[in-house]
């Protein structure tokens, strides 16, 4: 049975290495996403998630995806530009680091999680969930696409040491107030 839920600290390790195969994916395809000179997302990067209580995952028998979504408002999307944002409100939530091992890709747990974010942000009782994604995350982008997500510009992540600062930014409306 599919389990999605917080990590436990036992398990940032099996978190960390379904990051690890999406940064090899990200490798082989190419991109420069995760594939920055510090690492980034890299262990202390899941243990942080961790503690801020944001690091989710996927079960099924083994540890098969993971995500991290936060309440935390985040900086670089004060600077959106080529577009703006669907909601004014800094009543959101963000999408990060969300990962499925290579094996499991392309049979719905991209959708199941994405459902079940929706679901958190209401619980929350958030306004809408904000993500970004490089431009050449095709299979992100297509996820959230399907998922009624609205592309919105371009921001630029604010970390010194990214290869490649720029995002496509997307929002979701989730609250109609």
């Amino acid at each position: 049975m599919i389990e999605i839920r917080k990590a436990k600290e036992g398990e940032i390790l099996s978190c960390y290495k379904v990051i690890e195969d999406a940064k090899r994916v990200f490798k082989e395809n190419g991109s420069t996403q995760w594939q920055d000179k510090d690492g980034y997302p890299n262990l202390e990067t899941l243990r942080s998630d961790f503690n801020k209580d944001e690091l989710y995952l996927v079960k099924d028998k083994d540890i098969i995806g993971v995500f991290v979504f936060s309440k935390t408002l985040e900086k670089c999307y004060e600077n959106i530009v080529n577009g703006q944002w669907i909601t004014s409100s800094n009543n959101y939530g963000v999408l990060h680091r969300i990962a499925i091992l290579k094996k499991f890709r392309g049979k719905g747990y991209a959708k199941l999680i994405m459902d079940y974010i929706e679901k958190l942000a209401l619980s929350f009782n958030l306004d809408s969930i904000k993500v970004d994604t490089m431009e050449n995350n095709i299979e992100m982008r297509r996820t959230l696409i399907k998922s009624n997500y609205q592309e919105c510009g371009i921001i630029y992540l604010l970390r010194k040491d990214v290869l490649d600062p720029k995002r496509i930014a997307y929002e979701k409306v989730v609250r109609r107030k």
